[in-house]
């Protein structure tokens, strides 16, 4: 439930139900059908923001309130440091609470079952390389089979030719 740009959660049982709120100074209350289901500390954070109790939480996702960054960071250790350099971007990259990250990062580190080690490390190699460090790319290069071709080469401008004809910056000084 959103108040002034501020998620605060309810019991997962009540999600999709038409829930009234009653807002203090101090307080962000919830009732369905006039019986308080969550009581929440106000907050006044500026932007968006999330307040999550645990128990709100379906129990099958209760397991991901556990998880921490290093979690994920120290298995893609084990992969390779394109690896963990990808997990660390896809961690950085979400506006909400880092989170909900956590079940991309736990999609890219299970492409290790499904593809060696090597080709995963890879795959996150050449993604960090076309500057495209997500999930989904790494499991599209992986699909193709991209991470063992090369990447071509950047094509650096030709250098200025040198002609007598050729005027500088310096004659348009004074215009």
């Amino acid at each position: 439930m959103q108040v002034n740009k501020h998620y605060y959660s309810v019991p997962s049982s009540y999600l999709k139900k038409e829930i009234d709120v009653r807002i203090t100074a101090s307080t962000v209350e919830c009732f369905f059908q006039s019986e308080r289901i969550a009581s929440h500390v106000h907050n006044y954070d500026e932007g968006y923001h999330y307040t999550t109790c645990k128990e709100h939480m379906p129990q099958n996702h209760r397991s991901y309130a556990e998880w921490t960054p290093d979690r994920f960071l120290n298995w893609a250790q084990t992969i390779g440091l394109a690896t963990k350099e990808v997990i660390l971007c896809i961690l950085n990259s979400k506006k909400a609470p880092i989170q909900q990250s956590y079940l991309t990062c736990m999609g890219l580190l299970q492409l290790s079952k499904k593809y060696d080690k090597e080709r995963l490390e890879a795959a996150c190699q050449r993604s960090l390389q076309m500057g495209v460090a997500t999930r989904a790319n790494v499991a599209l290069i992986l699909k193709n089979g991209l991470e063992k071709i090369e990447l071509p080469e950047e094509k650096r401008p030709a250098a200025i030719l040198q002609h007598e004809n050729i005027r500088g910056p310096a004659a348009y000084q004074n215009f």
